[in-house]
């Protein structure tokens, strides 16, 4: 398979994987506040 194809895939594949665990994570997690430049996830 191509390079280019294939890096495709991969980079789709790992998007929904990341994807679907963040819809996983309780709505709390998104609204905490963290040590960071931006003060939650939302932000």
């Amino acid at each position: 398979m191509d390079q280019t194809v294939t890096s495709y895939a991969y980079n789709n594949w790992s998007n929904q994987r990341l994807l679907h665990h963040l819809k996983e994570l309780p709505e709390q997690v998104w609204k905490q506040e963290v040590q960071s430049i931006f003060p939650t996830h939302t932000a």
